[in-house]
């Protein structure tokens, strides 16, 4: 951090949030960003590591949730969140509620995603 001053203040730094449910069994996934450059970055590693997004919302639409305040004061962001029908149930338990190829997977696809924001 004392190399990159400033990462604190408005358009300092890159975003990268993993949300709730990230390889849950059936699981749908959800990149939301607000910016097409990180959407893009996003889509291209998810794909590339075999688990691309199931759907990818607007830049408009405000997320909800920890990214809610980097959205509403303008910073960049990039999120990973899953769907679970189980979230909160004594049922989301290992290991029949847990898809470990797809965690594999999203944490290969943002371990590259975070090495890329390092480059840029």
């Amino acid at each position: 951090m004392a190399r990159r001053p400033g990462w604190d203040q408005l358009g300092g730094a890159d975003w990268v949030h993993y949300g709730a449910n990230l390889g849950a069994a059936e699981s749908r996934l959800s990149l939301v960003s607000n910016t097409d450059e990180l959407r893009a970055l996003g889509l291209a590693e998810l794909t590339a590591a075999g688990q691309p997004p199931d759907d990818i919302p607007p830049p408009t639409l405000a997320p909800s949730g920890e990214t809610r305040d980097i959205h509403r004061a303008g910073g960049r962001y990039l999120t990973l969140v899953g769907t679970n029908p189980l979230f909160h149930l004594p049922q989301d338990r290992w290991p029949h509620a847990v898809d470990v190829p797809a965690i594999a997977r999203i944490a290969s696809a943002t371990a590259a995603i975070v090495l890329a924001l390092t480059r840029g």
